[in-house]
């Protein structure tokens, strides 16, 4: 039994001298009981190397882990910095859009507006009829004029003569006032369907 366990003793200690981390963890833990003056048991000598190893080995683990938690908090804290340059960026753009929004409504009600007063022009423009009746109006008034001076002559002419009782009251008469109105109806109607601005003297 004990050769047994010497064998396998120098099996493992032989493998473990192949690792020249376990080499420099052995001869420091041999120097240390060295200089206390004791010696280090075969089983707790093997436990010691391999405990020393494996300490070792976690420390650039944990080395690693630390970086790359630092660089994993390092990233999540520029994302967020990024979300939040991201967030403003987006509300300032609704509020852009919302101004565009405002000015296109506005701009509609305007332009609705324009329409109005564009069909209302249009509606206060005189047609070629209205000027036409215009016209009429316009010749018969003339016409009338005419009428009245020469009226106005024969009247002259008749207070010279005297009869100046006869000229008050055709003067007064209304029947001569519906006769030249129906006159220029009469005018106004010939001229619209005779197509001219110019009205026939009957």
């Amino acid at each position: 039994m004990l050769l047994h366990r010497s064998i396998l003793y120098l099996d493992n200690l032989t493998r473990m001298n192949q690792s020249p981390k376990l080499n420099a963890t052995y001869a420091a833990g041999e120097s240390f009981h060295r200089s206390m003056g004791t010696t280090i048991p075969p089983g707790h000598q093997l436990g010691s190397e391999r405990r020393c190893l494996k300490g070792a080995e976690m420390i650039p683990r944990r080395q690693s882990f630390m970086a790359r938690n630092q660089l994993a908090t390092h990233t999540i804290t520029r994302l967020q910095d990024k979300c939040m340059s991201l967030e403003i960026e987006i509300s300032n753009l609704r509020n852009e859009v919302q101004v565009l929004r405002n000015g296109a409504m506005a701009l509609l009600t305007e332009n609705a507006d324009l329409r109005r007063d564009v069909q209302r022009l249009r509606a206060e423009l005189p047609t070629p009829q209205t000027v036409q009746e215009a016209n009429n109006l316009i010749q018969g008034l003339l016409c009338m004029y005419e009428r009245l001076e020469a009226e106005k002559g024969g009247k002259d002419a008749l207070l010279e003569t005297g009869s100046a009782s006869s000229v008050s009251s055709s003067i007064a008469d209304p029947e001569q006032s519906l006769a030249c109105l129906a006159y220029l109806k009469d005018e106004a109607v010939r001229t619209s369907s005779n197509d001219s601005r110019h009205i026939v003297t009957p």
